[in-house]
């Protein structure tokens, strides 16, 4: 089984808009579409709800994981069909940016230095299968990384949590996450 997951808590005029174009996507690649609607872990910030995906791992074999904001347009491939299943599916914005570099060094100031340089990815959409529900794990780093504001939340750990584990990621490229102008 797969789904399309979003994050959505609380009041979204963006998610009234971009859920039905997720819903047909759903629909198109036979995907149930859950949208996470109520916080459950219990932790500061309410970026971090997204480690729901280790619970509905219990359910599913495979989510893709969009930010609320992410459009879909109808001739949107079937991204189950393009990441290969034993890789986490992402856009590597470390490919165009350094935006993120100075993430990187405080993380591992943080949680200890795992040797990560630049790989990078923006967690706004995410292909995972089962055998990566232990990156959204809710204890050790994610609860010391979660005791203060930090930058870019849970991108950041999830990354960190990503190169610790030494899980391959798949660059599912800009086109699948990107603003345009």
């Amino acid at each position: 089984m797969k789904a399309i997951v979003t994050l959505c808590i609380g009041a979204d005029q963006l998610g009234t808009l971009t859920h039905p174009l997720m819903r047909d996507y759903a629909h198109k690649v036979g995907a149930d579409f859950v949208v996470i609607a109520a916080p459950k872990l219990n932790l500061k910030y309410i970026h971090y709800e997204k480690y729901q995906v280790y619970e509905l791992l219990d359910t599913y074999d495979r989510i893709l994981f969009l930010d609320s904001d992410i459009i879909v347009t109808p001739n949107c491939p079937d991204l189950f069909e393009i990441v290969p299943q034993n890789q986490f599916g992402a856009f590597l914005v470390s490919k165009h940016s350094y935006f993120h570099d100075g993430a990187i060094r405080v993380i591992q100031e943080v949680l200890g230095d795992i040797g990560w340089k630049r790989e990078y990815f923006n967690s706004g959409v995410m292909l995972v299968s089962k055998q990566h529900q232990e990156v959204f794990c809710l204890e050790g780093d994610l609860l010391v990384w979660d005791s203060e504001k930090r930058d870019f939340f849970d991108q950041t750990i999830l990354n960190y949590t990503v190169q610790k584990m030494g899980v391959p990621i798949y660059d599912i490229g800009y086109k699948f996450n990107h603003t345009t102008d």
